[in-house]
Formats: structure tokens, sequence, C-alpha cells
């Protein structure tokens, strides 16, 4: 018993440690991915020197260091997991010295509490690491002073030491303080007792006022953090609630050492069982109500068009419809690149022609899925407007290594050579984008112009170049139609178009589009939802499928009789939501109420 005693602050670390790994990799997996896409970290000196000029910029730096390799599942939920172990090892450091029994059992599951709230806080993509290391840089800076005894050059050092852990660790390090106080008031005896404590606390509260004078920063966030954080300007309560019950755990744990006798007459296993049983279900219900599945499910469509993974948008489709407007936006773009949106479109609900062309937002995540849209489809200069306003707007300033690639490309495009090589200077500077940008350089700096002409991805894209700006455009349908006339190869905008008219529920305007010559030479087989649509445009104008000049299949002309006939019938709206949602008679009739002539109802039998 006196083993496992002695061994629970491990075993209880691993068990934390564990969770955490299977959190983040099994169910977070692609917010680590997002972590990655809002920085760009740079071996260079200049951006070193950039980071740690501001209080919190060590841990700022490392928590950046460590963030680049969240790109890898696994690598990423590793790190958070040595993170979140490495709070909890130095927590107990900090607090759990020399103490035995049933004291050290309480201590170790106990200081689980703070770690509930720091993994509440991170089920927020915006929650940083660098909350973790300035936690970490903290507690050891306690356990390390805790231990030097109570010799004055302690003291000394003090003074000298919680400035600088303010300016590496930034206002967390407000915990060393308070744990440090509640330390010498135990310790220190006769007016040490009140001097040191009050001193601890007037060097947490004097140290941010003093660093406001050469940082150009709001008070405010030089109290309570730069970098923990993405919003500078909103802060989540869960870190300091963490703080608050570490210096709360610490109270108790040091009140239970003096009544040691007391506490190891209680049956060891009663207590570690109901200690335990309660903080799983703390964590339970605190996480369950912080996880943010739809986020999850977002991101990972988001990060699939990212790496061009277009049938494995369609499979997770298939498994289930997302309604998050940017996971349809994905989901559309993959019909498309894949040659089916045809045959796909309306096996997904459409709101609106939002899910097929997304409008600019004032967001720093949104533009980035619709940047990658516009880029697929062709109209770069669209692409680089959303990409460039989506960096712009990240809410801590940080660049991004996905828009410095994106942008890269659409200037090289577009022949702005000069600008293209800025931005792959940057990169260069990275770990996992240097090679890439190293080959763009090289395609750059070739003399002969047909070398990018004759690239599989440039050389379309420049032939397809939009010139003209349909960034605020109030007609998007005429013209992506401008578009498709000047540049027919481009098949993805074909498809867009079409769907586009569908979507509108633009007849007339999709029978004229599906008519041009260039579209009917390069296809055959007439997909299922433009059967669907020409057969329903026939039988409006000409009251009878008769005489139909387009190839539709048989069972298509008697689904559209079936569902005239419903609608002539006047079945309730339930009813013909659960026959026909899937197809584009229904999406037709269920936005804007269009007069169906009594004829075309009547003469779809014939």
């Amino acid at each position: 018993m006196k083993h496992i005693l002695r061994n629970i602050p491990l075993t209880v670390g691993l068990l934390l440690m564990a969770a955490i790994f299977l959190f983040f990799f099994l169910c977070y997996p692609y917010h680590l991915h997002y972590y990655e896409q809002m920085q760009m970290f740079q071996f260079s000196q200049d951006y070193f020197l950039e980071t740690i000029s501001l209080p919190g910029g060590f841990a700022d730096y490392f928590g950046r260091f460590v963030t680049q390799f969240f790109h890898i599942s696994w690598a990423g939920a590793l790190i958070m997991t040595l993170l979140f172990g490495g709070v909890y090892a130095s927590g107990w450091k900090a607090i759990g010295l020399k103490c035995e029994g049933n004291v050290r059992l309480l201590g170790a599951i106990l200081l689980l509490l703070p770690m509930r709230f720091l993994w509440v806080n991170a089920c927020d993509e915006n929650a940083m690491p660098a909350l973790y290391v300035a936690l970490i840089l903290s507690l050891l800076a306690t356990w390390g002073l805790r231990g030097a005894g109570s010799h004055p050059l302690r003291h000394v050092l003090t003074l000298l030491l919680y400035p600088l852990l303010y300016w590496v660790a930034g206002p967390l390090a407000m915990l060393f303080s308070l744990l440090m106080a509640a330390h010498d008031a135990r310790r220190e005896n006769g007016v040490g007792r009140i001097v040191y404590p009050v001193a601890w606390l007037l060097l947490a509260v004097f140290t941010p006022a003093i660093a406001h004078h050469w940082v150009n920063w709001p008070l405010e966030n030089l109290f309570l953090g730069l970098h923990y954080f993405r919003f500078t300007y909103i802060q989540l309560p869960y870190i300091w609630e963490a703080v608050a019950s570490i210096l709360l755990i610490d109270i108790i744990f040091n009140y239970l050492k003096n009544r040691k006798s007391m506490i190891d007459d209680l049956n060891p296993w009663v207590v570690s069982g109901s200690m335990m049983a309660l903080m799983v279900v703390l964590c339970w219900f605190g996480i369950k109500k912080a996880y943010r599945p739809n986020n999850e499910v977002a991101m990972k469509y988001d990060a699939m068009v990212l790496e061009e993974r277009w049938d494995d948008i369609l499979d997770e489709a298939k498994m289930r419809t997302p309604k998050h407007p940017a996971c349809l936006q994905c989901i559309n773009l993959a019909m498309a690149m894949t040659g089916q949106m045809g045959d796909l479109l309306f096996r997904c609900p459409q709101p609106g022609t939002d899910a097929l062309l997304p409008q600019f937002t004032i967001n720093f995540s949104r533009p980035l899925t619709a940047g990658q849209i516009y880029f697929n489809l062709g109209w770069t200069n669209t692409a680089q407007r959303f990409i460039f306003e989506a960096q712009e707007s990240i809410p801590d300033y940080q660049k991004s290594a996905r828009c410095y690639k994106l942008l890269a490309q659409t200037h090289i495009i577009r022949g702005d050579k000069a600008l293209a090589r800025k931005y792959l200077k940057k990169l260069q500077k990275t770990l996992f984008y240097d090679d890439w940008a190293d080959e763009q350089m090289a395609l750059l700096a070739d003399p002969d112009p047909k070398t990018l002409a004759h690239h599989p991805l440039y050389g379309p894209m420049m032939r397809g170049e939009v010139r003209d700006d349909y960034f605020f455009s109030p007609d998007m349908l005429n013209m992506l139609g401008n578009y498709c006339t000047t540049t027919p190869h481009n098949r993805v905008a074909t498809q867009y178009l079409l769907a586009l008219a569908l979507v509108q529920r633009k007849l007339e305007t999709f029978v004229s589009c599906y008519n041009l010559s260039q579209y009917l030479e390069a296809e055959k087989r007439v997909p299922l939802y433009f059967q669907q649509a020409l057969a329903l445009d026939w039988l409006l104008k000409h009251n009878s499928l008769d005489g139909l000049p387009y190839t539709i299949d048989q069972r298509i002309e008697e689904g559209l009789t079936q569902f005239m006939a419903d609608r002539k019938a006047q079945l309730p709206d339930a009813t013909m939501q659960k026959k026909y949602i899937f197809t584009y008679w229904y999406h037709h009739f269920s936005g804007e109420e269009e007069k169906v002539p009594e004829e075309a109802i009547s003469g779809a039998g014939r």
C-alpha cells in the first residue's frame, strides 16, 4: 500500500495524459490543424526578437514552436498531452513536497481540478498553447524557490526573479507570487509573516503597471495576458479558475498535512475511489458542455479541401450531411472537382447561393474556405482578396502559412513575380513549407516562359485567369456566365454555372446555359438533376412531356408525373418533403411560389 501511495501522483498523471491524448487524437484532431493554420513560425532572428519583445513572449515563442507540428494529428495530440502532463507534474512539485499516506493521495487527485478547467478551456479553438507553458514556468519557479529555504538571499532573488518571470511567462506569473505569498504566510515568523506576503502581492500588482510604460498595450491586457487567448480583448474565465483552484489546493493540502494522523485513519481505497469519481464527473460535464463537434466537422471539411481529398469529402457527406454552411460549400466544391455536381447537387440541402459561391464575411476563418473555393474555380483575384482579408483579420495579429502559400500562388498566376517572391521568402524560413517555397522560387527563376505555361496547376489557371473584379458583383450568375463563355475549358466553372441557376430556380437561364454548344459537345450523358430540370422546364412550357429533345430516363419522367400529381392533390408539405426532398422539383417549388399552369399539371401524365 505504501508503494502504491508513493506512486499515486505518477499514476494519476499518466491517466490524465492518456485521456488528453485520446481526446485530441480521436475527438479534436482538426482543431489542432486549425491551430497550425493560424500562425507561421519562422526560424529567423527578427521573428524571435519580435515575439519575445512583449510580456509572456518566451512562453508564446515556445507555444508557437510546438504548434507548427499540429498539422500531424498524432504529433499535435502528443504535444498537448505533454503540455497537460507538464502542468500536472510541475503543480505537484510546487505543492506536494514531503507528504505521505492519504494526504499524498488526496493531493494528487485534487490536482485534477485545475486540469479540468484547463481541459474545458482547451475545447475552445482560440485558447493558445502559450498558457500551458506559462503555467509550467510559474509552477517550476515556485518549486525551485520554495526549496531554497528561508535565507534572506531568497527574498533578494525574489525581487529579481518575479519581473523576469513576468516577462517570460506573462501575467500567469501571478500564480507564482500567490503561491509564494501563501508559503511565506505559513513559514515565516514575526513581522515577516506579514511583510513578505504583502511584498509578493505588491509585485504582482505593480509589475504590469510598470511594464505599461514600455509596452504599447492596454493595461488590462498586461494584467490578463496577451498570448493566452487568440482574441486579446476576450479572456475565458477557465484560466483564472485553474489558477484559483491551484492556490486553493495548496492551502487545503498544507492544512491536511498538519492533520496527517486524522487523514491516515481513513480507508485509502474509499478516499481514492470517491475523489476520483467526483473528478471524473466534474470533467465529464465540463468537457461535454464545452465540446464543439460542429466546429470540428467544419474544420475537418476545410482541411480536406486544403488537401484536395475530394472523394473523402463526398464519402463523409454520405455518412452524415452537415448543416454548417462552410461544410456545404466544401461538399459542393468536391462535387464540381470530381465532375459529379449534376448527379449529387440536391443530395445535400441547398439553402441558397451562399452554399455555392460564398459572400465575403468579416471573419478570419470562414474566408479561408471561401478563398479555396474561388481559387479552384479559377477566380484568383477574388480568392486573393478573401485570403488576404482573412489573414489580416487574425485577432492576435499573427500571419498564416496557409494564407502566405495561397497568396504566393495567386500572384504567380497573375504574373506578379515580385510579390510572389515576397511571400515565398517568408515561407522559406518555416519548417514544413520551406521545400515547397524553394520549388516555387526555382520555378519563378526559370527564364523560359513556357515553364509556367506548361505547369499543371499554373498553366490552365493562367489561361483562364479572370481580369475583371467580381468581388462586389450583385449578379454572380451573370458574371459566372460571362466567365464560362470565355473559358469553356474550365469544367468546374461550367458546373457551378449550371448549379447556380438551379439553386436560384432560374430554369430558363439553366436551359440556355445547358444548350451552349461547348457544353453539349463535352457532355454525352445528361446528369440526374439536369434531367430533372430539363424535364420540368419542358413540361411547364409545353404542358406535356411529349417531344422532349433530351435523353431523359424513363424513371425521371415517371417521377415528375407523380410529383405533379401529388402537388395537384395538395399533399401535406411533410409528406412531399419525405418523398421528394432529394429532387430538384421539390427545391424548385419549395422556395418562391411559381404559378404552374393547370394544363401542365394535367399534361404531365400524357
